[in-house]
């Protein structure tokens, strides 16, 4: 099993079965204002403080303005790092955002360190979907693939723009994204005025409800998941004798090609089962179907 990449957003890994995905790319999707630049800030900041490299694109923040940034939230260290060379920061202008696989990776590519430990951050993604001619909005595919192999990345989508645009520009990056996260700002009162969505994670079991987030200065970014709504995503280890007395059956009736796929199936879910019902009928279902025309 691999091992995941924490957000450093508090209560969030929580809901993401432990953080994301090694080298993958994650979409923040939001309007203005909800708190998507605090969002990749801090997932920089939290690797950078553990000795990760990290590499800080921004269309609108100088590196001046970033370092500004992350102080006026308590992030005083940031400097530091900058100075260090464990932060790089670009500043790419608008105008200039056609420039996607060339320009862009090789600049993200200068600023990475040689292995998969470099914590990406584009904020944001959108100019470079929205100003890219349909042949340039293919490359996004291979441009996420070639961020995936120099890390873990982390991009912002602004969704008013988004909404604006075509249905192609708009779904792309969320298409081709591991994980895409909605930043909200509902305003229903002081708790519940922003909300977090985990829209999907790849390969992975996630919280599936609206969690209120706050932002606080010192700390961030901070999502509130009740114990109930934790305990939805937390497998469940109860029900191990289920599982293996299913795999003892499996075992006894499944054809010898089959039994150890069969058996990997079933050790999988056992380590995945986050109902708090029992499997019984989900196993009877899997028996049925896998043995039933050796019956």
């Amino acid at each position: 099993m691999f091992k995941r990449v924490k957000t450093g957003i508090y209560g969030l890994d929580e809901l993401m079965g432990g953080g994301y995905r090694p080298n993958s790319v994650n979409s923040i999707i939001g309007t203005t204002g909800v708190g998507k630049t605090v969002f990749g800030m801090q997932y920089a900041v939290y690797g950078l403080n553990r000795g990760e490299n990290a590499v800080y694109v921004s269309i609108e923040m100088t590196e001046e303005e970033l370092i500004s940034e992350c102080e006026q939230l308590g992030w005083h260290e940031i400097r530091e790092h900058v100075e260090r060379g464990n932060l790089s920061v670009f500043q790419v202008y608008a105008e200039d955002t056609v420039f996607l696989t060339r320009d862009l990776l090789g600049m993200i590519e200068s600023g990475c360190k040689e292995g998969d430990n470099n914590r990406i951050v584009i904020d944001s993604f959108t100019p470079f979907v929205l100003r890219s001619d349909s042949r340039r909005r293919k490359g996004v595919a291979e441009f996420f693939k070639r961020l995936r192999n120099l890390g873990t990345t982390v991009i912002t989508l602004e969704e008013p723009f988004l909404e604006s645009s075509s249905f192609e520009d708009a779904i792309i990056p969320i298409l081709l994204s591991d994980s895409v996260i909605r930043l909200q700002n509902v305003g229903y009162g002081e708790l519940f005025s922003r909300t977090l969505r985990i829209v999907k994670h790849r390969g992975s079991n996630h919280g599936e409800g609206l969690y209120p987030y706050y932002i606080e200065k010192g700390l961030g970014m901070v999502v509130e998941a009740s114990k109930s709504e934790l305990q939805q995503v937390k497998p469940k280890t109860e029900f191990g004798k289920e599982f293996e007395r299913v795999i003892k059956e499996i075992r006894g009736k499944a054809p010898a090609e089959l039994e150890e796929i069969l058996v990997q199936k079933l050790r999988e879910c056992s380590t995945a089962w986050t109902r708090s019902e029992p499997p019984t009928n989900t196993l009877n279902l899997f028996l049925k179907t896998e043995l039933d025309k050796y019956d």
